[in-house]
């Protein structure tokens, strides 16, 4: 009886229960379905695809969070909320999402430096990643990004990818990525190597790793490592050298490719192995492609390889075989002023730029060999008038700059430079060349007779989808057509390309800026307070090659020196040396104690422009024949020779 009862109980709580839950839910859906009725068709989506940021599939999900951050601030409320979701995948897929809301606000980077300590590795990533679209960089993102790079071996290789791409250049990256140079990982050693190639000057602190890797199995460590050694220091440069020779000489194919890139990015310093690259000229064609570019850019130093290469001209050719016009490329660098070189790269070069069986790019490159010869080449111009035809817009563009320059009459051209002025075009690699800005360099070069391009180029220029590179292209067209009328406009044009938020735009501008001399000097003083990545350093590199018509901007370049980048600081001292060495002697005077030897040295050649140089100036550069480094040493002793002769 006692059993009976209390089953009765139970069942008796039980339905209870059922009936509470039954009621409760349909409270909840009822109060969710008031609170759907409340929501706008705007919340109702945004709800809908913080729900889909769940999906498995990663596409899918990058897809969502786009269209989420796509709708901007009303969405961001939820985008924050979802980073603190328990699904890895919503978090993840809210960090794009945020990173996509437009323009991205600094009140989201503690919120993602927050995510960068997710026990998610692909939170981390992402959230890093985003961090990385900051500009100016936030202050905690490198060193969050150095010790995740030390305490995450996952993340390695994003991580240096990251560092790599905000430029980073300090004493404790260098160092870091130095260490990442033994790591067991191969990418992760390749990256590295690559990271301290771009990092420039500085790398050089690294000498020690990038010289135990010469000698690495992966090929593409080495690839990175011994141009990078040869290129910034003269004490290492045989080491890297030689280790690309002995990679030359291996047996595997791979190695021998790439080694032999790897000396053409080397350049005439990688002279000693011009005996190996002869030996190497019977190798497979794919090698030897590469062989022979290494010749060319080696240069005259390479002058032994000039009877095989006129050799190779005289073979038989074919489509798929473009040894001709590689030997024509490399002969035309190794002797510009040989007779016999001469004439047979011009025969080459022209049956190359008239064949309409050749690939359109490979016609194009030919037709510039024939330009840099200029009138020289004027026996050419029948091919060229051939190439004016041509189907493809970069050809025919690329054979209207050199049919002028060959000797031919600039009316000629303009006609099919103004059809081409917007027209686009595709390079072999698959991407979209900006025909329309090509087209305006070359009129721009044919000055005063193109007048009639202005019209339209100012029409390009005022075109909101116009390609960056094409508005520096057109503004320096419009100022060599007419230089009193458009020069305003033209420098307004670059100055709002400084402005923008793109850093090869503004960089690509200050480089173009130069061109206006003085005028220019204000616009670049304003960029030089700019923290954005790139621009101090862009603005002080323009500067100094303006000269001495940029003598105003010497105390604000003085101010930029401080607390800046090393590349900055070194850029800065560069510029203050062209402008007046004499008139910022102390300041330069002072950049001899800087702690990065690319500055130290770039102030020693800078006081060695001084006009007057002091015997204050002297026992200075004197004093530099001790300092640690062994190339400024070197540097030191070639100034004081270059003062000696002056005086």
């Amino acid at each position: 009886m006692k059993t009976l009862l209390l089953f009765a109980i139970f069942i008796g709580l039980a339905l209870a229960l059922c009936t509470t839950t039954y009621v409760v839910n349909q409270l909840q859906q009822e109060k969710a379905a008031i609170d759907d009725a409340a929501l706008t068709p705007q919340q109702k989506r945004i709800a809908a695809l913080v729900k889909m940021l769940s999906d498995e599939n990663p596409d899918d999900r990058a897809s969502t969070a786009y269209k989420l951050g796509g709708i901007g601030k009303e969405a961001v409320p939820a985008i924050l909320k979802a980073l603190k979701d328990k699904n890895d995948n919503v978090r993840v897929g809210a960090v794009w999402a945020l990173t996509s809301v437009k323009p991205l606000s600094k009140e989201f980077i503690p919120v993602l430096l927050e995510a960068a300590k997710d026990h998610s590795v692909e939170m981390r990533r992402v959230a890093f990643e985003a961090l990385s679209h900051f500009d100016p960089t936030p202050i905690q993102l490198e060193r969050a990004l150095l010790t995740e790079l030390k305490n995450s071996p996952p993340m390695r290789s994003t991580v240096i990818v990251i560092l790599e791409r905000l430029g980073a250049e300090d004493a404790s990256t260098i160092a870091a990525l130095e260490s990442c140079l033994h790591d067991q990982d191969d990418m992760v050693r390749w990256f590295a190597a690559r990271a301290l190639h771009k990092a420039g000057p500085e790398a050089k602190v690294a000498y020690l790793g990038l010289t135990k890797v010469l000698n690495d199995k992966r090929i593409d460590v080495v690839h990175e490592a011994a141009p990078c050694l040869a290129t910034i220091s003269r004490q290492h440069r045989d080491k890297a050298i030689a280790a690309l020779i002995v990679k030359l000489k291996s047996n595997e194919d791979v190695d021998r490719f790439a080694a032999a890139e790897a000396v053409g990015d080397v350049g005439p310093v990688a002279h000693a192995a011009v005996p190996t690259l002869i030996e190497l000229l019977k190798d497979d064609r794919e090698i030897r492609k590469n062989v022979v570019m290494a010749l060319g850019r080696i240069g005259p130093l390479a002058r032994l390889a000039v009877p095989l290469l006129l050799k190779m001209l005289e073979e038989k050719d074919d489509l798929e075989n473009d040894t001709k016009f590689e030997a024509a490329w490399a002969l035309q660098r190794i002797a510009p002023d040989d007779e016999k070189v001469f004439a047979a790269v011009i025969n080459a070069a022209s049956e190359y730029a008239k064949d309409s069986k050749r690939p359109e790019w490979r016609r194009r490159d030919a037709i510039y060999i024939l330009q840099r010869y200029g009138k020289k080449a004027h026996s050419a111009l029948p091919a060229l008038q051939k190439a004016l035809k041509s189907s493809s817009p970069t050809s025919r563009i690329a054979a209207a700059e050199a049919y002028v320059k060959l000797g031919g009459n600039p009316k000629e051209v303009i006609p099919t430079l103004l059809s081409d002025l917007g027209k686009e075009d595709v390079r072999r690699d698959g991407s979209f060349p900006d025909t329309q800005g090509d087209a305006a360099e070359v009129l721009g070069t044919l000055g005063s007779a193109a007048k009639e391009a202005i019209p339209p180029l100012l029409k390009s220029l005022n075109a909101k989808e116009f390609h960056l590179p094409g508005r520096i292209q057109v503004a320096h067209a419009l100022v060599r057509i007419d230089p009193t009328e458009q020069t305003a406009v033209a420098m307004t044009a670059l100055q709002n390309l400084i402005q923008d938020e793109y850093q090869k735009g503004a960089e690509d501008a200050a480089v173009a800026l130069v061109e206006f001399g003085e005028k220019a000097v204000p616009i670049l003083i304003e960029m030089l307070k700019d923290e954005r990545r790139g621009r101090r350093r862009s603005a002080a590199l323009a500067l100094g090659a303006i000269g001495t018509p940029a003598k105003g901007a010497l105390s604000v370049l003085h101010k930029a020196y401080k607390d800046a980048p090393v590349s900055v600081r070194r850029s800065v001292v560069e510029a203050c040396g062209k402008i007046d060495a004499t008139s910022s002697r102390q300041f330069l005077l002072t950049a001899l104690n800087d702690p990065a030897w690319s500055v130290r040295e770039a102030a020693v050649f800078s006081l060695g422009r001084d006009s007057f140089p002091t015997k204050a100036v002297i026992d200075a550069i004197k004093t530099m024949l001790q300092d640690k480094d062994v190339d400024i040493q070197a540097s030191a002793r070639e100034t004081l020779e270059k003062i000696r002769k002056s005086q």
